[in-house]
């Protein structure tokens, strides 16, 4: 079924319809799989995946970077499941930002391009005021969870 898709996907491209295709939560033997597959001539440009300090999938997104596809990290912000980490909240005081700000200048940093969610659109332009700060190589070691997998969405990375 995925390599139908990506078929009928590839012939959207060139038939004009889209510029460029991606996948969404496809883990290291979807993508195999998809590059391997004679009938690819078009690779993906992204992968849409859940990326945070708590799910870091560090292996898949080293994969994803040797081959050139962009990590798209949804929920960044672990669906507000992680605002109050003590480490995140620790830099955003030190920083004068939110705890959003320090996870989605996290994502920037790490090279993905993160895509938080909010409900309340007052929340977006600090959501989207990132850029006037940095984090410390330290900071970010701080921030980072390599053992820890806890995706606050479901797993489909993994699936057959």
């Amino acid at each position: 079924m995925r390599l139908e898709t990506w078929k009928a996907m590839q012939e959207a491209v060139d038939e004009g319809i889209v510029k460029s295709i991606g996948v969404s939560n496809y883990g290291i033997k979807h993508l195999q799989e998809l590059l391997s597959w004679e009938g690819t001539y078009i690779k993906p440009v992204a992968n849409e995946i859940e990326v945070s300090p708590w799910c870091m999938r560090q292996e898949l997104c080293d994969f994803t970077k040797k081959h050139d596809i962009v990590v798209i990290a949804y929920a960044p912000l672990s669906h507000s499941y992680r605002l109050q980490d003590k480490d995140a909240v620790e830099i955003a005081k030190k920083k004068n930002v939110t705890v959003a700000q320090v996870l989605i200048r996290w994502s920037l940093q790490k090279g993905y391009i993160p895509i938080p969610k909010t409900k309340t659109l007052a929340r977006l332009p600090v959501n989207l005021d990132v850029l006037s700060f940095e984090l410390s190589t330290d900071e970010m070691k701080q921030l980072d969870h390599p053992l820890e997998h806890d995706p606050s969405d479901w797993e489909v990375t993994m699936c057959p």
